[in-house]
């Protein structure tokens, strides 16, 4: 299955390689176990003091309804390749649970066919596209503003005297506040 990421391809690798190990391992099964166990459990303590046999009924058709959706969501595997859009590299975690797969899949998928629609037909032709640039772009760029100094020394100092005497005292007045 296809996961569509736009610049996070090793951040999303990790949770998924973290999520295989997790299900996979020999512990998840166990608590699975224990939990069905106690939930049974419960049940016939409830039917021993209650002696309702529709509320055990019901009881056994939750926890059957639980057991094949855990099963059906948990135990098959796929094998997962992320596309990122920004970087153009692929990746791939096998054997990821079928369940987690398949939500990413259609997730992201969306994700990626709204964001084309939205380019398409909201985005001039020369624009800077989210699918070029990702997630938090415009705060790299803010953050590449504060290394930025003024080349022209005239502009400089004109800019240096803008921000002591207009911006400043406007906050100091009380004009301006820096939230």
């Amino acid at each position: 299955m296809e996961v569509f990421t736009y610049g996070n391809s090793d951040f999303l690798i990790k949770i998924f390689t973290a999520v295989r190990e997790l299900i996979g391992s020999g512990s998840f099964t166990t608590l699975t176990r224990i939990s069905i166990l106690l939930g049974f459990l419960i049940l016939f303590y409830q039917l021993f003091f209650s002696m309702n046999v529709t509320q055990l009924f019901l009881g056994i058709v939750r926890q059957y309804v639980f057991v094949i959706v855990m099963f059906y969501v948990l135990v098959p595997k796929a094998d997962v390749v992320i596309y990122d859009q920004i970087k153009n590299v692929s990746a791939g975690v096998n054997n990821v649970p079928y369940g987690v797969a398949l939500f990413s899949h259609i997730f992201t998928s969306t994700e990626k066919g709204l964001t084309t629609l939205f380019e398409n037909s909201f985005s001039l032709p020369n624009d800077m596209r989210f699918n070029k640039t990702g997630f938090a772009f415009s705060v790299m760029l803010l953050d590449s503003f504060k290394n930025a100094t003024p080349t022209d020394p005239y502009f400089k100092r004109t800019l240096n005297d803008y921000i002591k005497d207009c911006f400043f005292t406007s906050v100091l007045w009380g004009d301006k506040d820096l939230n």
